[in-house]
């Protein structure tokens, strides 16, 4: 399917703790007063994506380049086919085939995600609730999202490598009880890469312990964003 949708359940955690407290409606009654906190992390989460390799294909021009590209990566991941059948053909040993397997993939994607939490919020036996420090967060994400895995594995080695990256904006807003801040955080763009080679010592499948080389996923800000804050607090 060249379009997906992704939701993820929700994430709570709270905590109550409770003492005797004076009534603030009726001091000459005591009662209990329980504390609460609590948050949802997220409340709901919604991520859609659209196969921008499968969209490319349908536009004149893009889409021979798209398909030239395809048929490239398909005969890299097909030539331990042809490998194979030498080996077969001359009478090698397993040991000498080879598998390949290349895979990639060009999204255009598009989050949102709601948290809520309540850090102070409290319940009265005898006043009742009273809600402090309530606050909403609301984070949208949109940009296009690639990536690149390569395979190669024998009867010794076994080598996996990864490369890709993002380019992606993010709005976020967060709403209190004193005000409503809408934040633009900016054009981002993030790269990374692992590669990684597991060698056998025999055809029992013992290893040795992987060979890493990693990047990590750096983050660059392409520009910087800007913030609105709107006071909404009643004297």
């Amino acid at each position: 399917m060249p379009f997906s949708i992704k939701i993820d359940q929700p994430v709570f955690a709270g905590a109550i703790s409770w003492e005797l407290k004076q009534s603030a409606t009726d001091p000459t009654r005591i009662g209990k007063e329980y504390n609460i906190a609590f948050k949802a992390d997220p409340l709901i989460m919604i991520e859609g994506r659209l196969d921008l390799l499968f969209i490319a294909t349908k536009i004149p021009y893009l889409g021979q380049a798209i398909k030239a590209l395809t048929a490239t990566a398909d005969a890299i991941d097909g030539s331990d086919d042809f490998w194979n059948w030498l080996v077969e053909t001359f009478g090698g040993d397993d040991e000498d085939k080879i598998n390949i397997d290349v895979d990639y993939h060009v999204d255009l994607f598009a989050s949102g995600e709601l948290k809520l939490e309540s850090k102070a919020s409290t319940y009265h036996t005898v006043d009742g609730f009273t809600f402090n420090d309530i606050g909403a967060t609301g984070e949208i994400k949109f940009g296009i999202d690639c990536e690149l895995r390569a395979k190669f594995e024998t009867k010794k080695i076994t080598s996996e490598a990864v490369m890709g990256g993002q380019a992606f904006a993010k709005f976020t807003t967060d709403f209190t009880a004193d005000q409503i801040k809408l934040e633009y955080d900016g054009l981002f763009a993030v790269v990374y890469a692992k590669f990684e080679t597991n060698k056998n010592k025999n055809k029992g499948g013992f290893s040795d312990k992987p060979e890493k080389k990693s990047k990590p996923k750096d983050k660059f800000k392409i520009h910087d964003g800007f913030t609105y804050i709107k006071e909404t607090k009643i004297a």
